[in-house]
C-alpha cells in the first residue's frame, strides 16, 4: 500500500471521525424529535384534514356520526374518539367509539332526563383519544353545531371540516350542511368533501385552477352563491349525505413547478343546477405541514444545530495537524516516501471528506425520521440545499482551521480556533446589532446588514443557503434577495477554501515540523 494511501486511511478512519458521524446522526435523529414535539404542541393539525359529519335523530334517539381523517399521504386514519353531547346545561356522555371504514357509525342515545328537542342548536363535542399519525399518537377535540331541520323539529344536521383550507357552505332553504378541505399532497391537489341534512338528489361540484394574481394566501368564501361556472371543469359528485368523499383535481405541471400560489374556485351546484355554494381561495400547492415543518427545520433546527457542528472540525484539524506537529508526528511520517505535498493533501482530504459525510448523514437522518414519525415528505430540493449550506460551513471552517494548524501549536491553535469559533457564533451577531441600533436602520436593513456578515464567516454559509429555502417557502422577504444570492454564496465558499486551502500548502512546505 502506498504510503499516502495508508495515511489517509489512518487520518480518516479514526475514533475521532468517527464518533463526529455518529453524533451527526444522532443530531438528525434528535432535530426528527424536536420537529415532532414541535407540531404535537402547536400545530398538530396540520399533519391530518377531513371532515367529521353528524345526524342526530332525536324521535328514535340514534346519533350517526362519520369522521374521514387522512395523513399527509391521503392514507384514511381510524380514530377512537368519545361523544358527548351538550343539552342546556346538561352533558349527555354517550361512549367511546372508534370509526372503521366508510359507512356512518350509529350511537344509540341512553335515557336521560332532559329532552332532546325544543333546541335550535345542540352541541356535540367528538374528543379523539386514540389516533396514529406515522408513528406519533395525536388527540383532537372536535366541536360541532348540530343544527335544528327547518322542516323537522326532531333532526340535527353538521357537518364540520378540519385542515389549513377547510370551508363549509350551509343552505337554509333545504337544511342542507356541506363542509370540505382542500389537501395539497405529493405534488396533487385532493378536495376531502362530505354532506349532513335533508338530502335530495346528487349534488356536483366544479372546479377551477389558475396562477394568481396575488403573491399572498388569501380566501373569500361567496356566501351561498357564486355567479356562475363558467370556465369551470367537474369534479365529482355526492351521492349520499354523512359519506366522506375524496377528489383528486388535475392542476398544470406548470403550476406545481411554480413557487407563486395558486387560485381556486369551486362550486356546488343542486341536481336541478342551482349553485348551493362557492369559494375562491388563494393558496400555495405545498402542504401546510411541509411549510411548517421546513421553517422550523431551516430556521431554528439547522441554526441551533450548525453553531455546534464546526467543533467537530476545529477539533479535527487539532488532531491531523496541531497535535502531531507539536508532538513531532509529522517529521516520523516524513520519514517515509511520502512528500509534505502528499501529506498535507491526505489529511485535508480526510477533514474534508468528514465535513461531506457528516451534514450527508445528518440531512438523511432528519429527513428520514421526519417521514416516519410524522407521515411528511419534505422537498428534496429543500434538503439538498440545507446539505449543501451545512457541507460548505464546514468544509470552509476546516480549511481556516487546517491552514491555522499549520501555523500554530497545539495551545496556540486551541486559542485561536476557538475565539474565531466565538467571534463568528456570537460575535458578528452583536455587530449586526450594533450597527443597526447606532445607524437607526428599520428591520429589513438590519436583516441585510446581518446577512452581508455573515459572508466574512465561513461558519454562516449554511445560514445564507438556508435564507434561500426559507425565501422558497414565504418566510423572508424578497429584500433579502438583494443580498443573499447563489452566486454570491458559491464565490464566498470557494474564497473560504481556496485562499486558505492554499495558504496552507505554500506553509507546509517550508514550515518546521520538529516538535
Amino acid at each position: 500500500m502506498k504510503p499516502f494511501i495508508y495515511d489517509f486511511k489512518r487520518a480518516f478512519i479514526r475514533k475521532a471521525t468517527l464518533t463526529a458521524l455518529i453524533l451527526f446522526i444522532m443530531a438528525g435523529v434528535g432535530l426528527t424529535y424536536m420537529v415532532a414535539q414541535s407540531m404535537l404542541a402547536g400545530s398538530q393539525r396540520l399533519l391530518y384534514n377531513g371532515v367529521a359529519v353528524a345526524e342526530l335523530d332525536a324521535e328514535s334517539r340514534v346519533l350517526r356520526v362519520n369522521i374521514g381523517l387522512y395523513d399527509n399521504e391521503l392514507k384514511p386514519l381510524s380514530p377512537s374518539f368519545t361523544a358527548t353531547l351538550e343539552l342546556g346545561n346538561t352533558w349527555l356522555l354517550l361512549g367511546r367509539y372508534s370509526i372503521e371504514g366508510t359507512g356512518p357509525l350509529e350511537i344509540p342515545l341512553p335515557e336521560s332526563p332532559v329532552p332532546l328537542t325544543g333546541y335550535r342548536i345542540i352541541p356535540l363535542t367528538l374528543n379523539v383519544t386514540a389516533m396514529h399519525v406515522g408513528s406519533v399518537e395525536v388527540k383532537e377535540t372536535i366541536t360541532m353545531r348540530l343544527t335544528q331541520s327547518s322542516s323537522n323539529a326532531s333532526r340535527y344536521y353538521g357537518c364540520e371540516a378540519i385542515g389549513a383550507h377547510a370551508f363549509s357552505w350551509i343552505h337554509p332553504a333545504s337544511s342542507l350542511e356541506v363542509c370540505g378541505s382542500i389537501i395539497p399532497a405529493g405534488g396533487k391537489l385532493y378536495v376531502v368533501m362530505a354532506a349532513a341534512g335533508e338530502f335530495q338528489g346528487e349534488l356536483s361540484l366544479y372546479y377551477s385552477i389558475k396562477e394568481s394574481n396575488y403573491s399572498y394566501t388569501y380566501w373569500e368564501s361567496r356566501g351561498p352563491m357564486v355567479s356562475n361556472i363558467s370556465g369551470m371543469s367537474y369534479l365529482g359528485t355526492i351521492r349520499e349525505a354523512l359519506k366522506t368523499y375524496v377528489y383528486e383535481a388535475a392542476v398544470d405541471p406548470k403550476l406545481l413547478e411554480s413557487s407563486r400560489p395558486v387560485e381556486i374556485r369551486l362550486a356546488l351546484l343542486s341536481r336541478e343546477g342551482e349553485i348551493l355554494g362557492g369559494l375562491e381561495i388563494s393558496m400555495g400547492l405545498t402542504n401546510p405541514a411541509v411549510e411548517a415543518i421546513t421553517e422550523f427545520v431551516a430556521g431554528t433546527g439547522v441554526g441551533l444545530f450548525s453553531g455546534f457542528f464546526p467543533i467537530v472540525v476545529l477539533y479535527l484539524g487539532y488532531v491531523l495537524i496541531a497535535k502531531p506537529k507539536t508532538q513531532g508526528a509529522l517529521e516520523f511520517i516524513l520519514a517515509r516516501p511520502i512528500t509534505r505535498r502528499d501529506l498535507y493533501l491526505t489529511r485535508y482530504a480526510a477533514g474534508v471528506l468528514v465535513a461531506l459525510a457528516a451534514p450527508a448523514v445528518f440531512t438523511i437522518a432528519l429527513y428520514t425520521g421526519v417521514y416516519s414519525t410524522l407521515r411528511v415528505a419534505l422537498n428534496p430540493l429543500d434538503a439538498l440545499l440545507i446539505y449543501l449550506g451545512l457541507a460548505a460551513s464546514l468544509a470552509g471552517f476546516y480549511t481556516l482551521c487546517y491552514y491555522i494548524a499549520v501555523e500554530a501549536r497545539g495551545a496556540s491553535y486551541l486559542a485561536i480556533t476557538i475565539t474565531l469559533y466565538l467571534l463568528y457564533l456570537i460575535g458578528f451577531q452583536i455587530l449586526g446589532f450594533m450597527i443597526a441600533f447606532t445607524v437607526g436602520h428599520s428591520i429589513e436593513d438590519y436583516l441585510k446588514l446581518t446577512y452581508k456578515l455573515y459572508y466574512l464567516s465561513p461558519m454562516r454559509l449554511a445560514d445564507l443557503v438556508t435564507a434561500l429555502v426559507l425565501y422558497r417557502h414565504g418566510y423572508l422577504g424578497a429584500a433579502v434577495l438583494e443580498v443573499v444570492k447563489p452566486e454570491y454564496i458559491a464565490v464566498a465558499t470557494a474564497a473560504w477554501i481556496i485562499v486558505p486551502f492554499t495558504a496552507g500548502l505554500v506553509r507546509f512546505k517550508r514550515k518546521n515540523l520538529a516538535g
